[in-house]
């Protein structure tokens, strides 16, 4: 009786444990995808993403965020960049604004109040665990200062927010129409980890998310040489490629354009181009250089 008794204490011990691990945030491959309420009229759906192409600003590393009507993510559609610091918060450089606002605090505990937007304002009601596709990730509750529970959503460890506010907003929201982000699926490492239960009959890639297809060309784009010094070369391997090479810098602003036309060797020369990382791309084809 005490061994099964003291057996029972460590599978106990074990489940809590697994409970209770905690797991980062994603920093890449991955996908968010989100509905956007335009009121009377048909919401649209979009896609955060993570690559794995990372940025320092302010001497703080960032994973690159990327926001895109599909599953493709350009360098143009760079909108900022995701971090988590030791304390288990998550923050989020906006390159629009120009500075960095906190996300997620993991560290909260039942009773802890969160009041990190105006209009995201509540207290920690409880925590537990969520399982996705077999792993246990810790979730936290919330109420609203006047004791009701909030029942549209709550930060899951190692995804984020789960429903109303989307991945950037405010996590306890109360819009006053159909007008706010909502999270519906979470991917990570290619495998579809979250389906937010209040949206389970849309697709986690509604039809009105547009998802371009890879293109049958196999043509390749390099540039040489790389790290770019002086003189170098961007070579496209087809002879009957048109259009405009694009280059830009880690913010996702648009620096140079390079006419194609058919000439499948082009000059590009570092002079153009302060010291840093860069991101080029031609149709689907894409790659980066360092410029020292």
């Amino acid at each position: 009786m005490k061994r099964l008794f003291i057996l029972l204490i460590l599978f106990v011990a074990a489940i809590s444990a697994q409970a209770q691990s905690y797991i980062p945030f994603p920093t890449s491959n991955t996908i968010w995808t989100q509905r956007h309420g335009n009121g009377d009229t048909t919401p649209s759906y979009f896609c955060y993403g993570l690559t794995s192409e990372d940025t320092t600003i302010n001497l703080l590393n960032y994973h690159r965020l990327f926001k895109s009507a599909d599953t493709i993510f350009q360098p143009s559609e760079c909108v900022g960049g995701l971090r988590e610091d030791s304390m288990r918060r998550v923050y989020f450089y906006d390159f629009a604004a120009g500075h960095e606002r906190m996300l997620y605090d993991f560290m909260v505990q039942p009773g802890d109040t969160v009041d990190y937007d105006p209009g995201s304002a509540g207290i920690v009601s409880s925590i537990d665990s969520v399982d996705l596709s077999g792993v246990f990730h810790r979730r936290i509750n919330f109420q609203s200062y006047d004791g009701n529970f909030w029942i549209y959503g709550a930060w899951i460890e190692g995804m984020g927010n789960s429903s109303v506010g989307g991945l950037l907003g405010p996590g306890m929201l109360q819009p006053t129409c159909d007008c706010a982000e909502n999270i519906i699926c979470f991917r990570q490492d290619g495998e579809w980890l979250y389906h937010n239960p209040a949206y389970n009959t849309v697709d986690c890639l509604e039809s009105t998310l547009a998802v371009k297809e890879l293109s049958e060309n196999k043509a390749t784009i390099t540039l040489y040489p790389n790290p770019l010094t002086g003189t170098g070369t961007i070579h496209i391997s087809d002879p009957a490629a048109d259009g405009n090479v694009q280059v830009y810098d880690c913010r996702g602003v648009l620096l140079h354009q390079y006419p194609v036309q058919g000439n499948t060797d082009i000059a590009i020369s570092s002079s153009e181009y302060a010291a840093g990382i860069y991101f080029y791309h031609f149709g689907t084809l894409a790659g980066k250089f360092v410029v020292e």
